[in-house]
């Protein structure tokens, strides 16, 4: 499963999606590589943040919608299936935010499944 998933995020490659760098076993654990976000993800950033500007607010949605959409439109078009703010990574620095991650529910899809 975790190898469906590397290939599945290692083609999805876009300024907000979370890149991927590899894959490595330690101790027996399979372990999939990505930059380190020192934000850690949306819902523990607004937590820690709790006055957060509406526009880095809306900045940050803007970007989770541009990584969502370029799933969509590859082919075949990738259905993350789980999008939710821990799935949401915020980069180091709000200039651009890394934020689609988390691709275990991920899958291949027709078309109509966006309707």
């Amino acid at each position: 499963r975790i190898r469906r998933e590397a290939v599945i995020w290692k083609t999805a490659i876009h300024p907000n999606i979370l890149p991927f760098i590899g894959y490595k076993v330690v101790d027996g654990l399979p372990c999939l590589i990505s930059p380190w976000c020192q934000h850690g993800n949306l819902a523990r950033y607004i937590t820690q943040n709790t006055k957060i500007k509406d526009s880095d607010k809306l900045k940050l949605l803007c970007d989770a919608a541009r990584g969502l959409a370029h799933l969509h439109s590859l082919t075949p078009l990738i259905v993350h299936g789980d999008i939710k703010p821990e799935n949401v990574v915020v980069k180091n620095n709000l200039e651009a935010s890394y934020v689609i991650s988390e691709f275990r529910d991920c899958s291949p899809g027709p078309r109509e499944q966006l309707a």
